[in-house]
Protein backbone atom coordinates (compact mmCIF):
# COMPACT_ATOMS: atom_id res chain seq x y z
CA UNK A 1 0.00 0.00 0.00
CA UNK A 2 2.80 2.57 1.08
CA UNK A 3 4.50 2.27 -2.34
CA UNK A 4 2.31 4.40 -4.46
CA UNK A 5 2.34 7.05 -1.61
CA UNK A 6 6.06 7.20 -0.95
CA UNK A 7 6.42 8.28 -5.06
CA UNK A 8 4.12 11.04 -4.59
CA UNK A 9 6.21 12.28 -1.61
CA UNK A 10 3.47 11.77 0.63
CA UNK A 11 4.62 11.51 4.45
CA UNK A 12 7.89 13.16 4.01
CA UNK A 13 8.90 16.21 5.81
CA UNK A 14 7.03 19.07 5.76
CA UNK A 15 7.95 23.03 5.54
CA UNK A 16 5.69 25.14 8.02
CA UNK A 17 5.35 28.46 7.70
CA UNK A 18 6.48 31.62 9.08
CA UNK A 19 6.27 31.22 13.01
CA UNK A 20 6.40 35.18 14.11
CA UNK A 21 8.37 38.22 13.11
CA UNK A 22 9.05 39.51 9.72
CA UNK A 23 11.86 38.40 7.91
CA UNK A 24 13.89 41.49 5.85
CA UNK A 25 11.52 42.40 3.09
CA UNK A 26 9.32 39.75 3.86
CA UNK A 27 6.58 42.29 5.13
CA UNK A 28 4.36 42.65 8.25
CA UNK A 29 4.25 40.94 11.18
CA UNK A 30 0.52 40.36 9.98
CA UNK A 31 1.42 38.90 7.02
CA UNK A 32 3.53 36.57 8.57
CA UNK A 33 1.13 35.58 10.71
CA UNK A 34 -1.74 35.42 7.69
CA UNK A 35 0.82 33.12 5.88
CA UNK A 36 1.76 30.81 9.11
CA UNK A 37 -2.55 29.93 9.29
CA UNK A 38 -2.72 29.77 5.66
CA UNK A 39 0.03 26.98 5.61
CA UNK A 40 -1.61 25.23 9.11
CA UNK A 41 -5.02 25.04 7.08
CA UNK A 42 -3.29 23.38 4.03
CA UNK A 43 -1.60 20.81 6.26
CA UNK A 44 -4.63 20.09 7.73
CA UNK A 45 -6.55 19.68 4.32
CA UNK A 46 -3.32 17.35 3.09
CA UNK A 47 -3.51 15.45 6.73
CA UNK A 48 -7.69 14.48 5.81
CA UNK A 49 -6.38 13.75 2.12
CA UNK A 50 -3.99 11.77 2.70
CA UNK A 51 -5.55 9.64 5.45
CA UNK A 52 -9.04 9.38 3.41
CA UNK A 53 -7.00 8.13 0.25
CA UNK A 54 -5.10 5.47 2.80
CA UNK A 55 -8.27 4.16 3.69
CA UNK A 56 -9.62 3.84 0.32
CA UNK A 57 -6.73 2.42 -1.01
CA UNK A 58 -6.61 -0.03 1.89
CA UNK A 59 -10.39 -0.99 1.04
CA UNK A 60 -9.72 -1.54 -2.48
CA UNK A 61 -6.32 -3.40 -2.12
CA UNK A 62 -8.07 -5.88 0.30
CA UNK A 63 -12.14 -5.86 -1.29
CA UNK A 64 -10.92 -5.99 -4.96
CA UNK A 65 -7.37 -7.25 -5.12
CA UNK A 66 -6.60 -4.38 -6.95
CA UNK A 67 -2.54 -3.52 -7.22
CA UNK A 68 -0.45 -0.44 -6.83
CA UNK A 69 -0.05 -1.00 -10.98
CA UNK A 70 -3.99 -0.82 -11.14
CA UNK A 71 -3.89 2.40 -9.34
CA UNK A 72 -1.00 4.24 -10.94
CA UNK A 73 -2.69 3.26 -14.10
CA UNK A 74 -5.64 5.27 -12.78
CA UNK A 75 -3.84 8.18 -11.47
CA UNK A 76 -2.08 9.06 -14.73
CA UNK A 77 -5.87 8.42 -16.76
CA UNK A 78 -7.52 11.42 -14.31
CA UNK A 79 -4.37 12.91 -14.25
CA UNK A 80 -5.30 13.93 -18.09
CA UNK A 81 -8.70 13.91 -18.13
CA UNK A 82 -8.17 18.64 -17.82
CA UNK A 83 -6.37 18.06 -21.20
CA UNK A 84 -2.88 18.33 -18.87
CA UNK A 85 -0.84 15.51 -17.77
CA UNK A 86 0.50 17.48 -14.72
CA UNK A 87 0.48 15.66 -11.34
CA UNK A 88 -2.81 17.53 -9.99
CA UNK A 89 -6.43 17.47 -10.42
CA UNK A 90 -8.86 20.24 -11.55
CA UNK A 91 -8.70 24.05 -10.20
CA UNK A 92 -10.76 24.96 -7.14
CA UNK A 93 -14.22 23.64 -6.84
CA UNK A 94 -17.64 25.88 -6.09
CA UNK A 95 -20.62 24.56 -4.53
CA UNK A 96 -23.93 26.47 -3.84
CA UNK A 97 -24.64 27.58 -0.06
CA UNK A 98 -27.26 25.32 1.47
CA UNK A 99 -28.79 28.56 2.68
CA UNK A 100 -28.78 30.65 0.36
CA UNK A 101 -27.38 29.19 -2.56
CA UNK A 102 -24.75 31.76 -3.40
CA UNK A 103 -21.30 29.92 -4.03
CA UNK A 104 -19.10 28.96 -1.98
CA UNK A 105 -15.72 28.05 -2.10
CA UNK A 106 -14.01 24.38 -0.88
CA UNK A 107 -11.57 26.69 1.10
CA UNK A 108 -14.33 28.04 2.88
CA UNK A 109 -15.88 26.71 6.23
CA UNK A 110 -18.90 29.05 6.02
CA UNK A 111 -21.12 30.99 3.63
CA UNK A 112 -19.34 34.56 3.36
CA UNK A 113 -22.44 35.58 2.74
CA UNK A 114 -25.11 34.18 5.36
CA UNK A 115 -22.92 32.43 7.50
CA UNK A 116 -24.11 29.14 7.23
CA UNK A 117 -22.17 26.11 7.93
CA UNK A 118 -20.73 23.90 4.83
CA UNK A 119 -22.49 20.71 4.62
CA UNK A 120 -20.40 17.45 4.22
CA UNK A 121 -22.18 15.19 1.83
CA UNK A 122 -19.39 13.35 0.96
CA UNK A 123 -15.55 11.86 2.34
CA UNK A 124 -14.11 14.91 -0.81
CA UNK A 125 -15.51 17.83 1.27
CA UNK A 126 -13.44 17.48 3.92
CA UNK A 127 -10.38 17.73 2.19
Amino acid sequence: MSNFFDGVGIGGPRITGPTGGSAPGAGSNDESRKAAREVAFLEKRLDRAVLVNLALWSLIQDKLGLTEEDLLSRVRVLDEMDGKADGKAAADRVAPCHACKRPVSQRQDKCMYCGAEKRVSSAFDLL
